[in-house]
């Protein structure tokens, strides 16, 4: 009886603990009362989180008790306290810190209370694992590692993912703070690995699956251009099952050549014997063994653009000879190409060459002056370089002296070692000349005339001088004494001498063309003669006579040319128009070349003097106002640019062979022997044009 009862009492004591425990399916702690179950966290704005549960025992009296821990600090056991299933949170929902929250229950009534439920953590989006790296360490181990987000984890897992199988959950699990694992892996697998923080049972965002060969592609890949067709290649191995490495290549936007090259495993490196110059290469070396290929390495984009030289330097040896110097920056060419310019003429391609390494070429200039243009290239087969910045160089072309004298310079006419200006104000100055180096002049040497001298030729021992008021004086150069003089009726700004017996031509700008009597002590004026239909703004301005025909630079209306085989009747006999204001004329060999303002240098063909055509013009870029020629060259003065020379050996396409320039305006030019003599503002200046 009394085993009876014992049994009895018994089988109600585990009755009654099984109401307890297991009443309805809930979980309840040894004192009755259920813990929070399905806990559990959200976001509600940037500043709120909300914690929530579950508690399946609605007939209790019960306070809900919330513990929290942020970080790596302790936790506090009595955060907060709820009679709802829930809980607002106000945190930082950007922050490293992991926040972390546990759950019990208490009884409103009694001093029961239940075990603290699951550990919920609200991860940010900053604690997720960055920096994810993987890196073969042998054929068949790889080492994972990551950067550490997170304040207050409990650890990271690990999931592997090989070649396309399945995720593997829960690979490994590491304890707080570890930030690399290795793992044992097959060789050739193309292995996957994600990364996440865990606390309780709340985890980070993960990092961003990835993955990586187990055959490892080379490494360290490097370019080195040792020619202008060679680019030799080295690399690195990871791994000793290498059967041996191929190498593709691209060039430009082509498609990629393959295997162009297959190689031993102990050979690191590989020279492309045929580089494609003046493309753009790209190489990819990768390892292959009897079932696999690794991954590529690829080289950046190789800009193979044949190396131009540098450094140009140009040196006149003497005044006829140029050194040309330069600095050669490639390997392998054939040797270069010297490039040549004269003044503003085509550039002269492949002038000269030289053989490869060698970098000075001697230039003999044939030309009297000139500005003298280079440039250099590097050649191999039909390959070229870019060349070297242009360089140039003047040859003679330099200022011998210069004289100043007490007015305006007008115009100068050479002649026995002397030079007459008609100088202004100032009358005609005569300036030796014997030293152009130095030329000199003194109170002996200067005639005063009446008002203005304009304009001055010498004809056998005579100078002509014209003067501003109307007047021709004829002076005794031997002497330097007046011996005669005529009134004009209008302005002679220019004077011309020939014939046998001689007559002066004067240009009146709007009264014409006059034409004296010079043979005795008293000249005087024996035709006068004015184009059909001038208008107001069509001046004379200069002339030339050649072949009883006078040809007159007349401004706007251009070319006019008489007939003055009688000289007390000339005729008019046609003109050659002009866009721009015709200044000054020089005939030779049926040809006339004007000095045309804006036009620069126009040639014009006079043969047929009835009618005259144009043959070329050369450009100045200034306003050509004076001219004078000799042999093949031109020479102008020009307002703008100074002292010009054209190279006329080609009537049909002349070009400037250099130019001299001034920074006061010419008005005037005159060559004799090896020096061109301008007039300016401020006097004489004397240049070198030829040896």
């Amino acid at each position: 009886m009394k085993n009876k009862l014992k049994i009895t009492g018994l089988f109600l004591f585990l009755a009654i603990s099984l109401v307890v425990i297991f009443d309805c399916g809930k979980i309840t702690s040894p004192g009755g009362i259920g813990i929070p179950e399905n806990p559990r966290i959200k976001t509600i704005d940037d500043n709120n989180i909300e914690v929530s549960w579950d508690y399946n025992q609605p007939d209790q009296d019960v306070i809900f008790t919330i513990a929290r821990k942020v970080g790596d600090a302790n936790w506090n056991l009595e955060y907060a306290q709820t009679y709802d299933n829930f809980l607002i949170d106000e945190i930082p929902t950007n922050d490293s810190l992991i926040y972390a929250y546990k759950i019990k229950t208490e009884s409103d009534t009694s001093e029961l209370a239940s075990e603290f439920s699951d550990v919920v953590a609200y991860f940010s989006p900053k604690t997720i694992p960055t920096e994810i790296a993987i890196s073969v360490l042998e054929s068949d181990k790889v080492e994972v590692t990551w950067r550490d987000n997170c304040i207050g984890e409990d650890g990271y897992k690990i999931e592997k993912k090989v070649s396309g199988g399945n995720w593997i959950k829960d690979y490994k699990t590491f304890g707080r703070n570890v930030t690399s694992f290795t793992d044992k892996t097959s060789f050739g697998d193309s292995v996957f690995y994600r990364v996440y923080a865990f606390c309780g049972i709340s985890v980070s965002g993960s990092a961003e699956g990835f993955g990586i060969s187990t055959f490892p592609p080379p490494y360290n890949l490097e370019y080195e251009r040792i020619a202008i067709d060679k680019i030799k290649l080295t690399w690195q191995s990871k791994t000793s099952n290498v059967a041996g490495f191929k190498i593709d290549k691209k060039v430009g936007s082509a498609d990629w050549q393959v295997e162009i090259a297959t190689l031993d495993p102990n050979q690191t490196w590989w020279i492309d014997e045929n580089a494609e110059i003046n493309e753009i290469l790209q190489y990819r070396v990768y390892g292959f063994s009897e079932e696999y290929i690794s991954s590529y390495v690829t080289t950046d984009e190789i800009d193979n653009t044949f190396p131009a030289p540098s450094n140009l330097t140009l040196t006149k040896i003497d005044e006829d000879i140029v050194k040309i110097s330069w600095q050669d920056n490639s390997q392998g060419e054939f040797g270069f190409y010297i490039d040549r310019k004269v003044g503003m003429s085509d550039w002269v391609n492949g002038y000269a060459s030289v053989d490869s390494n060698q970098t000075t070429l001697l230039d003999n200039i044939s030309e009297p002056c000139g500005n003298f243009y280079y440039r250099v290239r590097a050649f191999k087969n039909q390959y070229f370089s870019e060349p070297t910045d242009e360089g140039n160089i003047n040859i003679r072309l330099n200022l011998v002296s210069s004289l100043t004298t007490e007015g305006t310079a007008t115009e100068v006419f050479v002649s026995d070692w002397k030079a007459y200006v008609a100088n202004h104000y100032n009358g005609l100055i005569v300036i030796d000349l014997i030293n152009p180096s130095s030329p000199s002049t003194d109170n002996n040497l200067v005639l005063p005339l009446p008002d203005r001298t304009l304009s001055i030729y010498i004809y056998k021992n005579l100078a002509y001088a014209t003067n501003h008021t109307g007047g021709l004086n004829i002076v005794d150069v031997t002497t330097l004494e007046l011996i005669g003089n005529c009134q004009t009726s209008g302005v002679p700004v220019d004077v011309f001498v020939t014939g046998e017996p001689p007559y002066a031509y004067l240009c009146e700008e709007e009264k014409g063309v006059s034409i004296a009597s010079i043979l005795s002590s008293t000249p005087h004026i024996i035709s006068n003669i004015t184009p059909p239909n001038t208008s107001a703004d069509e001046k004379a301005k200069k002339l030339f006579v050649d072949n009883d025909y006078a040809y007159v630079a007349y401004g706007s209306r251009g070319l006019t040319i008489f007939d003055v085989s009688d000289v007390k009747n000339p005729i008019y006999v046609a003109d050659f128009p002009s866009s721009s204001m015709t200044q000054d004329v020089y005939i030779k060999d049926n040809h006339a070349f004007l000095a045309d303002g804006e036009n620069g240098l126009v040639i014009v063909d006079v043969s047929n003097v009835k009618a005259p055509t144009l043959v070329s013009n050369c450009p100045t870029d200034g306003f050509a106002c004076s001219i004078y020629v000799r042999g093949n060259y031109a020479y102008l003065a020009d307002k703008e640019k100074g002292l010009i020379v054209v190279n006329i050996s080609d009537l049909a396409n002349p070009f400037i062979l250099g130019s001299f320039e001034m920074s006061t305006t010419p008005n005037s030019v005159f060559v004799d022997g090896s020096y061109a003599f301008v007039t300016d503002s401020e006097g004489l200046k004397i240049i070198q044009i030829a040896p």
